[in-house]
């Protein structure tokens, strides 16, 4: 399957089985939830998927709160996903291989995607910054994910993949 990375998508069980972290929101069991927007880590070759979610009143609760507070809140953004908002998680974001991403989150008018080339630019921007502070430990939460034991489990698992392709190649 191609991964576009203005489309959400969900992510397949087996992903939490394999890597079972506690932190990280897990798929709902009779319904389609939650969702993920995707993009590409050029360094490693993993995507990293930013959990979205639908309660808005929520969360701009929260980013008010911080801004009166004077407090950053980069890490948690609506922002309209085909004309619907939706709210980016950037601070539970966590690295993946594609094989363990899902199909794309779609309605009876399509798949949900964004089509404006320079909010996908501020999204991966935004996001590349908080994963340099997620790699250096910065906590937003106590309930976060450990995204470097989550990369180190997924960048074996991808080198494991290389080297096999390699040995076969060899006995060829």
């Amino acid at each position: 399957m191609e991964i576009k990375e203005n489309c959400l998508y969900f992510v397949k069980d087996e992903f939490f089985d394999i890597v079972r972290d506690p932190f990280l929101k897990q798929n709902k069991e009779n319904t389609l939830r939650p969702h993920y927007f995707p993009f590409i880590d050029e360094k490693t070759g993993l995507y990293w998927l930013i959990p979205c979610s639908s309660r808005i009143e929520k969360y701009k609760n929260i980013i008010e709160t911080k801004k009166s507070q004077n407090k950053p809140h980069n890490h948690i953004q609506i922002i309209k996903v085909s004309g619907k908002e939706e709210v980016f998680l950037f601070q539970d974001m966590f690295p993946i291989l594609p094989q363990y991403i899902d199909k794309p989150y779609q309605n009876k008018y399509g798949i949900f995607e964004i089509k404006d080339k320079k909010l996908i630019e501020n999204i991966n921007e935004n996001a590349h910054k908080i994963i340099n502070l997620l790699e250096r430990k910065v906590k937003f939460t106590s309930t976060q994910a450990d995204i470097n034991r989550i990369k180190e489990i997924m960048l074996s698992e991808l080198n494991e993949g290389i080297e096999e392709t390699e040995d076969m190649n060899e006995t060829n």
